[in-house]
């Protein structure tokens, strides 16, 4: 409580078993060379040395020297004390030492010697696995660098130093201070000086790096992270602005037990808040340096040769360079002459600053406008047909006017009208707009061109005046009234606003909105200056032709094609009833404009005038604006221009808003004059439950509402049982549809239950679990939902219980977690799978975002579903390497490339969900302290022991998640600890097997408190690749010994599986009744009284006998053999038990060694 003090109820120590924390961590270091010697570099940093030499024996040793602080007496006679101390710049040093010496020993040398300091005070540390650590003085050693020598040994690999060592030694150290020499030659990793100059470097406490311009397109940027000068990893990730490549180094990152990754914890947050700083530095530079170079880069594109090397240059920059010798010819043959290769120079970096400016421009069209924003959107990066640069800004006001972004192919000294055109320098580069121009397609401006001079002396007014501002694709066109010259059209892609487009005597003059909430296009030309009156009447004569115009537009429609044309045609006409209907009242509309079919549902196809007749009935009319997850009602309607807004002006004096639980529906409906206070018959009931479901929904997250109370009563009353006989009233049947699409009960993690689902997962005759509130279960149920339920499904009484308490947290901190765990997530996150999942999380990587769940059966397969693009698709996942299993769905609306290939996931994005997957699975495994002790345990325990075994065609991209899940304390003990899949590893070296108890609870002596509860035996098994015994199984007694060996292992093989679930022990042969014997091998084996006898001289019998020398190898074989012609004798053996008995002996089998 606030103001009392503190009381000491008690305190002690713990110890850590020193020797098996160091052999832990020797197995997370890498058996890598080069990362053992990279260790050293990073020791020799922090001891401040000027330089290292690294020198490679004649005997497959190794030495490395550096000068600096010199390590004390007392650093060496403790060398691992600093992995077990607290993290600090004092213990730097020390530490990477022992991770070096760790790592040393993975190689298996015979010794490793260490020695430091000067004179009297030079001592020696000899390190090796068979002997504990020694430390000498050498007094009489005159050396002053520290020395590290590895001395190899019998079991050294050959060849450690060999191809690729010097290599991998470059290549991470690019950011050592200190020169760092191999064999007297000195090894060069910085950045050449060019990139240098137009990189920003990074600032920060403690941080030192650079930020540079990939050397080719880059989609997500490489950033590369060091620490005391040698490099750690490399991550790919998506920051604000274009791709960049960056080095970053601070000395205080903290890294994993692989040493192989930084720990993404603040420091590593701050790094990357750093490079995100000095992005938006180096778009401002770069945008200002474009601007001041855009003048003298136009006159050098003048001569042919250096265009075409540009050309070259920004190809070069858009695609992978060929590779073999395809690919060094044509270097060779771009390569300038000697006399123009500063030029070339100068070109090749004004080419990579150009293209990755568009990029930033293009990202920055669609972010928020801040300075370097503008920067990137204003910068003159496209050349056009004069050689002139236009800006991104210039090119997107463009596209909004026309529908496209023009382009040509060759130098051309005008443009369609008054709009820039984009010259392009061949086919990468048009293949890159689609992607720096998202929705907008790029179109030959050169057609357009050479149209309008083949028209020029054709009369103005004809119908082919837009073709003057490069509109090729017009669907509907009119000509404008006397004395106008020109026409309006309907251009098959749609542009933000209409326009209208006015030239003098066919020179372009200006453009100006027109007053219309349409999309469409408008071209006129005069023969006099236009004043601001001229303007508005001819602003006036283009809306005199919008009714012929969309006249014409609804006779060429036709509902049943699917065609791009239609699609297109269908919005300019809801974009005309909008507009009419919002002018006054519907009767009064057009008749060709009420009676076009533009709304199909599955109720049929409605004209705009069976809309209105269902809205005065005073149903609910549903909108969406994408293709929608969960079951929608009958009267659903789908276009992307629904918006509430739209809904409003389409249906006046509608009430239209969201759906509450279904954030992709909007309804609209005709509000009832009078709703009853009190109703009591059922229509009274039914018209105020619609009205509570359009306004409130059903209220599933607010239970103590007073109407959440009357919906569950009038749902009680209204569709108990859920599956019976429908009413006959025509409402009863709207609002039970109105129902199913909405949530009615609350989810444990957020979001609810439709009636649809909870009638599929309750039919499923699987337990449903319910809790009260901030439980964890199934659903969240107070006692007035609950009875709900059983009346709506009579059979769910016996699936339907409470959730079984969760044990008690042991702190404050869980607690809180808790708390956040069960409260409501947002409804866009509540998961969005219609099937329960047993967890369920949302993640975002680049411009992807996925709801990845593990469904409560870990059935094998992981599937992805493809929402938000043009349709929609489900594919499996591969994973190759992992027994993967799960669903995800997959948001690809921001996604920039193809999503299907042959019939399957494209690689690109599949790589890209797999990187999700794996980060949702490690992120798992991270959080299972936590989750251990929620309802999901098991099962998520079952999901676990399925990734952890072995498969023969593991990689190494899931290691990480193999690491964590060796780790992960998966198994609780009868003690009340818990122990991972490493632990009974390590049990099974020491004691042959790894003892389980089947479940906790029961009684256990002392010495058992240990002993793991494993309630999946044998998925455990084919975790640890080891035999698991259960500590109730007491274990049969041992047969007397008969003095053969193989007869003694038959016996006792027998006595094993007699004990066996499944196998009648009274079809094996009995304890005494087998016998072996050398007969003429006439037959293998025949009863002999109450005996067996079998001929171990039977030609069947001598494989066994001669190529399996143990007993315990040829026993399993023997007894199958007998075991078929017991099964012939007897009248109680069947097929399956004759089965079950052969697994079982293949099992022994394995165990055996047995080849």
């Amino acid at each position: 409580m606030a103001g009392e003090r503190e009381v000491l109820v008690g305190s002690g120590v713990f110890k850590v078993d020193r020797e098996r924390a160091l052999e832990k961590l020797m197995r997370f270091a890498l058996p890598d060379p080069s990362h053992a010697v990279l260790l050293l570099v990073r020791c020799a940093a922090a001891s401040e040395a000027s330089r290292v030499r690294i020198r490679r024996e004649r005997d497959g040793g190794l030495s490395v020297y550096f000068d600096g602080l010199p390590l004390s007496a007392e650093e060496l006679a403790s060398p691992y004390d600093a992995l077990f101390q607290r993290a600090s710049p004092k213990t730097r040093r020390a530490r990477e030492l022992s991770v070096a010496l760790l790592t040393l020993l993975r190689l298996k040398p015979s010794r490793i010697l260490v020695r430091s300091g000067t004179g009297a005070a030079r001592a020696q540390l000899t390190v090796s696995a068979s002997e504990h650590e020694k430390v000498e003085a050498r007094p009489e050693d005159v050396g002053l660098d520290t020395a590290v020598k590895l001395l190899p040994g019998p079991d050294t690999r050959r060849g450690l130093w060999g191809k690729g060592f010097a290599e991998a030694l470059r290549e991470n150290c690019g950011m050592a201070t200190m020169p760092i020499f191999l064999d007297d030659d000195r090894l060069a990793s910085a950045l050449p000086e060019e990139l240098v100059e137009e990189g920003v470097p990074l600032a920060g406490s403690g941080l030192r790096g650079i930020v540079v311009m990939p050397t080719r397109i880059e989609p997500l940027s490489r950033l590369q992270f060091y620490r005391l000068g040698v490099r750690v990893g490399e991550v790919t990730l998506q920051l604000a602005g274009a791709g960049v490549f960056g080095r970053v180094d601070d000395p205080a990152f903290r890294l994993n037990a692989s040493q192989t990754a930084v720990v993404r914890d603040e420091r590593y947050k701050r790094a990357l808040a750093a490079v995100e700083a000095a992005v938006r530095k180096m778009t401002v530079k770069c945008a200002r340096l474009q601007a001041e170079r855009a003048p003298a880069l136009a006159r050098l594109l003048a001569d042919g040769v250096l265009y075409k090397f540009w050309a070259d240059a920004v190809r070069g920059w858009l695609e992978p360079p060929a590779s073999g010798l395809l690919g060094a010819l044509s270097r060779f043959l771009a390569d300038p002459p000697r006399a123009d290769r500063e030029l070339a120079k100068v070109l090749l970096a004004d080419a990579k600053r150009v293209c990755w400016l568009r990029e930033a421009a293009s990202r920055a069209a669609r972010g928020a406008a801040d300075d370097p924003a503008r920067a990137a959107l204003s910068a003159p990066v496209y050349v056009s047909p004069d050689l002139s640069l236009r800006s991104h800004e210039e090119l997107l006001r463009t596209a909004g006017a026309l529908g496209y972004v023009p382009v040509a192919r060759s130098g051309e000294p005008s443009a369609p009208g008054a709009f820039p055109v984009i010259l392009l320098s061949g086919r990468a580069e048009r293949e890159s707009l689609t992607r720096l121009f998202p929705g907008v397609s790029a179109e030959d401006a050169d057609a357009a061109l050479d149209r309008a001079r083949r028209l020029a002396g054709l009369e103005t007014g004809s119908a082919v005046a837009l073709e003057r501002l490069g509109v090729d694709q017009v669907l509907v066109r009119r000509p404008l009234s006397e004395p106008w010259r020109g026409e309006v059209g309907l251009p098959l892609h749609r542009p933000d606003a209409a326009r209208l487009h006015m030239f003098i005597n066919g020179a372009p003059d200006q453009s100006a909105p027109a007053p219309a909430d349409l999309r469409f296009i408008a071209v006129l030309d005069a023969d006099m200056p236009l004043s601001p009156q001229r303007v508005a009447v001819a602003q006036s004569a283009v809306l005199d032709a919008i009714p012929s115009l969309y006249a014409a537009a609804a006779a060429e429609f036709s509902p049943e094609e699917d065609s791009s044309g239609a699609s297109a045609l269908r919005a300019h006409l809801l974009d005309a009833l909008a507009w009419w209907a919002a002018k006054g009242a519907p009767e009064k509309l057009p008749t060709w404009l009420r009676t076009v079919p533009l709304f199909p549902c599955e109720a049929g196809l409605l004209d705009y005038q069976g809309l209105l007749t269902r809205f005065s009935w005073g149903e609910t009319l549903f909108f969406l604006r994408r293709r929608a997850r969960f079951p929608t009602p009958a009267l659903s309607f789908r276009h992307e221009s629904f918006t509430l807004e739209f809904l409003k002006r389409l249906l006046p004096g509608a009430e239209a808003s969201g759906v509450p639980g279904r954030p992709d529906l909007r309804a609209a409906w005709r509000r009832p004059e009078k709703v009853p206070e009190a109703p009591l018959a059922e229509g009274d009931v039914l018209a105020k439950l619609e009205d509570l479901l359009r306004r409130r929904g059903t209220l599933f997250d607010a239970p103590q509402d007073p109407e959440r109370v009357f919906v569950l009563s009038a749902v009680a009353k209204l569709f108990t049982p859920w599956i019976g006989a429908p009413r006959s009233l025509a409402r009863w049947h709207r609002v039970r549809e109105h129902l199913c699409a909405m949530p009615l009960v609350r989810r444990h993690r957020g979001g609810g239950w439709n009636p649809l689902q909870l009638d599929a997962r309750l039919s499923t005759g699987r337990p449903f679990t319910y809790a009260a509130e901030g439980g964890a279960a199934d659903a969240v149920l107070d006692e007035r939902e609950v009875k709900l339920l059983n009346a709506l499904w009579p059979a769910a009484q016996r699936t339907l219980a409470p959730a079984p308490a969760a044990s008690p947290r042991k702190s404050r901190a869980s607690a809180t977690r808790r708390a956040a765990d069960a409260a409501p997530a947002p409804a866009a996150a509540a998961s969005g799978f219609e099937e329960p999942m047993l967890v369920n999380r949302e993640l975002e990587g680049g411009t992807l975002r996925a709801w990845i769940g593990l469904p409560p059966e870990p059935l094998p397969g992981v599937s992805v579903t493809v929402v938000g693009g043009r349709k929609l698709f489900e594919f499996p996942l591969p994973t190759p390497g992992l027994a993967g299993a799960g669903r995800i769905l997959l948001e690809v609306s921001a996604w920039q490339g193809p999503v299907e290939k042959d019939g399957a996931i494209h690689p690109a994005l599949a790589k890209a969900a797999v990187a999700l997957y794996q980060r949702f699975l490690c992120d798992l495994v991270d959080d299972w302290p936590r989750l251990a002790e929620g309802p999901a345990a098991d099962g998520l325990r079952a999901y676990f022991l399925l990734f952890a075994a072995p498969r023969r065609e593991a990689q190494e991209a899931w290691e990480p998640l193999r690491q964590r899940l060796e780790a992960a304390p998966l198994f609780p003990t009868l003690g009340g600890g818990a122990v991972s899949l490493a632990d009974l590893r390590g049990r099974a070296q020491t004691d042959g097997c790894v003892r389980y108890a089947k479940a906790p609870g029961a009684a256990f002596e002392p010495a058992d408190a240990g002993l793991p509860v494993v309630r999946l035996p044998r998925l455990a098994s084919a975790a640890l690749n080891i035999p698991l015994v259960a500590h109730e199984e007491q274990a049969a007694p041992a047969p007397a010994s008969t003095g053969d060996p193989l007869l003694d292992a038959l016996e006792g093989l027998l006595a094993k599986l007699r004990g066996r679930r499944g196998l009648d022990p009274a079809i094996l042969p009995a304890a005494g009744e087998l016998e072996l014997f050398e007969g003429d091998g006439r037959r293998l084996m025949f009863r002999n009284g109450t005996r067996w006898a079998i001929d171990v001289k039977h030609p069947a019998a001598r494989p066994v006998m001669e190529g399996l020398p143990a007993a315990a190898g040829r026993a399993p074989f023997l007894l199958s053999l007998l075991a078929s012609a017991v099964n012939r004798e007897s009248e109680r053996a069947t097929d399956a038990h004759d089965a079950l008995l052969q697994v079982l002996l293949a099992e022994s089998l394995d165990q055996s060694g047995a080849p």
